[in-house]
């Protein structure tokens, strides 16, 4: 059966003020009116779960959290039976009494069978839930009822998506183990993130990195680990706090409040254990969506085309409530890597995988919502959250909604395995097996596609593979008309600049170590080959293919919906010659421009040609000035005697805006650089 939903005032807000006491009544009074519509008006309460209500508010006046077995010891001092501790705990949480976020509660299958039980209190649930101010987590599959059989293997669709809760436990900021009881405690945590008055952060002047934590807090709503105590400052209290209160806020425990209200996510630890492990032992960004400024319009993530997406769809509103865009933007944020996010649009990107979503309420009558996702799946995963923070706002209308399909075909396929020859056939099963078992052993939230191809497979000539795995045996060098369509393949995606992975088989191994040719390893049939010049030695060894798998996912994350263009520094102080750096070999070194006996004041100065050290290469000043001010050579390719990435100092710059120790890939010689 499907309950009624009831809406007070057909949706409309009601004007109070807290501080004169204007409107309570009339809200308090609209509510008891509601209420008594009900079906389930005046149904009986278990008297246990009364008892366990008192116990919890008496523990609250000493503790703001508890963990869980201390919770059990109250439970069971309530006498309340054990295959109805969750619906206890539901009926308290939705109550506003206590709030519990984790797993321990809904992946006990000892309740089987026991959902006449929950069928008693059905509308207590509701009508109490829609008065409750925190919201209750919705699993994947549970749907907002923790009676179903399966919730033990729900993925957490919030922000810590298809993490395994025991892992999760030992994370400090983990909510699994802690019940929040003092709701006077929760108010002030979210009064830490949510304020007008900053003044409290005016100690960061005289600390230049300090600072720049700061504006990055204020601007970008991302706070620095190491600035989270500063979020709850210890101030003089009334008499109206509870002693609970009064012993200052557990950063901790703030932090897992606010990650289980959905309002806090930890940026680069998304549906991702093991990025979430390797931060444990440096310092780590929250994202809280609620502190970034109206204003604040700045996106740091390229979006390149409209290629980069397979559908879209586009949703009208009567209305965003407020904190609906933060919750659905820490929800999709779960289910990614990465996110980054602004006033009006957060781009969430994993895996090879892009998901952007934009909203704009400017306009009082209309309020539109467009997402923008390279899969299917993504769009299944985000219709998911939207309808959970539907339900979670009764007022909120769902007026239009309109599909498209953004690019003709089929999604991108993530990894394209191409071979040629009998051999290489068997690398390309052995690599596809080897990834796609690697990939699922860690439980992400996306899905992995990963496909292989030989040469007499019919392969459009606009698809775009995110990465191309290459696996090369003696056989590709026959004369043969197979062997010509492999190298033709081969020739297309370096010429479209495509990422490419070559696997070397033994037999090839041999044939250029014998050649010595190791440097210039390829057929002189492929053209461009100098950038992708590092190669993988195919082994059936563990940890040759774990590199390769790793190469894979690096290069993945590199990819669609990375970052701007790789940036890097060098001297500044040095002026560099374009050209010398073009046509740079082992044996030579980059040629110089020398101004200092120039008067840059001069108004002809910079028509003037200038001449660089080494090779003599002619250039206007100004060309050499627009130059070293705007592009940087990857310092590592330098070092190496090779051709190298040119990167944006303009956005190196904007980079350090949020991170000191920020690192970019350089494509050329394949490794990060230190920005």
């Amino acid at each position: 059966m499907i309950l009624p939903l009831n809406v007070l005032n057909h949706g409309e807000s009601y004007p109070v003020n807290c501080l004169t006491g204007d409107g309570i009544a009339e809200l308090r009074k609209s509510v008891f009116e509601a209420v008594q519509e009900l079906l389930w008006w005046k149904e009986l309460i278990p008297r246990t779960f009364l008892r366990l209500e008192q116990a919890v508010k008496q523990r609250s006046r000493d503790e703001a959290v508890i963990n869980m077995s201390e919770y059990m010891v109250l439970v069971k001092q309530a006498k309340v039976h054990e295959e109805e501790v969750k619906i206890a705990t539901t009926m308290l949480h939705e109550m506003g009494v206590l709030k519990y976020f984790g797993h321990k509660m809904t992946n006990d299958k000892s309740d089987t069978g026991n959902s006449l039980s929950l069928h008693c209190l059905p509308g207590i649930f509701h009508c109490l839930g829609c008065q409750s101010f925190f919201p209750q987590r919705i699993h994947a599959s549970r749907q907002n009822k923790i009676h179903d059989n399966d919730v033990a293997n729900a993925a957490d669709i919030t922000t810590d998506a298809g993490r395994d809760p025991s892992k999760q436990e030992q994370d400090k900021y983990s909510f699994e183990d802690s019940v929040f009881i003092s709701p006077a405690w929760m108010i002030e945590v979210l009064k830490g993130v949510m304020r007008h008055d900053w003044r409290h952060l005016d100690t960061f002047k005289g600390d230049a990195i300090g600072s720049k934590k700061v504006r990055k807090l204020l601007q970008l709503g991302i706070i620095d680990e190491d600035i989270l105590k500063n979020l709850w400052p210890r101030e003089k209290c009334d008499e109206a706090h509870t002693s609970a209160t009064r012993k200052g806020i557990d950063v901790s425990k703030a932090v897992a409040l606010l990650r289980g209200c959905d309002l806090a996510h930890f940026l680069g630890a998304g549906g991702n254990v093991d990025a979430a492990e390797k931060q444990q032992a440096r310092t780590r960004e929250l994202l809280c969506p609620g502190i970034i400024p109206h204003f604040m319009r700045q996106h740091q993530r390229a979006v390149s085309s409209s290629d980069d997406f397979f559908v879209s769809r586009e949703y009208e509103y009567n209305i965003f409530p407020a904190g609906f865009t933060e919750r659905l933007v820490v929800r999709c944020a779960g289910r990614h890597e990465d996110v980054d996010c602004s006033a009006g649009m957060a781009v969430m990107r994993g895996w090879g995988r892009l998901l952007v979503v934009s909203w704009s309420s400017e306009d009082v009558v209309e309020h539109t919502l467009r997402v923008d996702a390279s899969t299917l799946q993504q769009m299944e995963n985000f219709e998911k959250d939207l309808r959970a923070l539907e339900a979670f706002f009764p007022g909120m209308k769902r007026r239009r909604q309109q599909s498209e399909k953004t690019r003709s075909g089929e999604e991108k396929v993530q990894v394209g395995i191409f071979w040629y020859g009998k051999q290489s056939k068997q690398c390309a099963q052995e690599i596809k097996k080897t990834i796609e078992s690697k990939y699922s052993s860690h439980c992400y939230p996306l899905n992995l596609s990963c496909n292989i191809y030989t040469v007499s497979d019919s392969v459009s000539e606009d698809s775009n593979f995110l990465v191309n795995v290459l696996c090369i045996s003696m056989e590709c060098s026959k004369k043969t008309a197979g062997a010509k369509i492999f190298y033709n393949l081969w020739n297309k995606l370096t010429h479209k600049k495509a990422t490419i992975i070559p696997v070397i088989l033994e037999d090839y191994k041999k044939y250029i170590e014998e050649k010595k040719t190791l440097d210039k390893w390829w057929p002189v049939e492929i053209e461009g080959m100098e950038q992708y010049r590092i190669f993988h030695e195919y082994k059936r060894e563990e940890e040759s293919m774990r590199m390769l798998y790793e190469d894979v996912m690096m290069k993945l994350r590199r990819g669609q919906g990375s970052l701007l263009d790789s940036m890097s520094f060098c001297n500044q102080n040095k002026l560099l010659c374009q050209d010398c750096m073009r046509d740079v070999n082992a044996s030579e070194e980059v040629g110089e421009y020398d101004l200092s006996k120039k008067s840059l004041q001069d108004e002809d100065i910079m028509m003037q040609e200038v001449t660089c050290s080494k090779n003599a290469h002619r250039k206007q000043v100004k060309e050499v000035l627009s130059f070293n001010n705007s592009f940087s050579p990857c310092p590592s390719c330098a070092k190496q005697k090779r051709v190298p990435h040119f990167f944006s100092r303009r956005a190196c710059l904007s980079k350090l805006d949020r991170t000191l120790t920020a690192k970019e890939y350089c494509p050329s010689c394949q490794r990060e650089v230190d920005v």
